[in-house]
């Protein structure tokens, strides 16, 4: 049936999303982490905090939510708080959900390179075992501790952060995925055969047609 991410997540669990995820564009992952903001905070403090360069003023309250994001333009040194009204603002981007992506990714980038700087696995692990019971995950904290010491010699350059490619549907109440692009993107980063997936691989319907 209809149903977005999030409501597959939370009404059937993240094995479901995986299913989701395969049938839908043919990609298989090993583990899965979900960070809730609440632990999203305490990581970067636990980091430090983080240094960005913030493009635009950021101004926003939600007292529903309990969300005030009073950023301004330039660098900034971001603790947790802070960056997490960064990587949810989206009300003053012309592309919104799209352009937050994008504050996202240079937000992670940023924090990779707080995360490899301290150069010190010990450092590292402390960090790792002090929020891992925060974060929703099937890999066990000694298997997570194992990743860290090849993590910190990862080459910056060689980490990537995609976006589904597509275009806006209804006033962009929809976001319409673009069968042909999506499907370059899994066989250039994510196919695991020999051979190149061919289009009834991915079980994507576009709503925008030609684009």
């Amino acid at each position: 049936g209809k149903a977005d991410v999030n409501g597959i997540y939370e009404k059937y669990g993240m094995k479901k999303l995986q299913q989701v995820i395969n049938r839908t564009f043919g990609i298989y992952f090993d583990y899965y982490a979900i960070i809730s903001t609440d632990a999203f905070v305490r990581i970067v403090d636990a980091v430090g905090g983080v240094d960005v360069y913030v493009q635009e003023d950021m101004d926003y309250d939600d007292p529903t939510q309990n969300l005030h994001i009073h950023i301004k333009k330039g660098n900034r040194h971001l603790d947790g708080k802070t960056a997490e009204g960064f990587v949810r603002f989206r009300s003053g981007y012309v592309q919104a959900d799209i352009a937050r992506l994008d504050a996202q990714k240079i937000f992670m980038t940023a924090f990779f390179k707080k995360l490899v700087s301290f150069s010190s696995v010990t450092r590292v692990n402390d960090i790792l075992t002090a929020v891992f019971d925060t974060i929703d995950t099937d890999i066990s904290l000694q298997n997570a501790l194992g990743f860290v010491k090849p993590a910190l010699a990862l080459d910056m350059s060689s980490i990537k952060m995609l976006n589904m490619q597509g275009s806006a549907y209804r006033n962009g109440m929809y976001y319409s995925l673009n069968k042909a692009a999506n499907l370059q993107i899994v066989n250039e980063n994510f196919n695991i055969f020999t051979h190149d997936l061919r289009p009834a691989a991915l079980n994507i319907i576009e709503l925008v047609e030609n684009q």
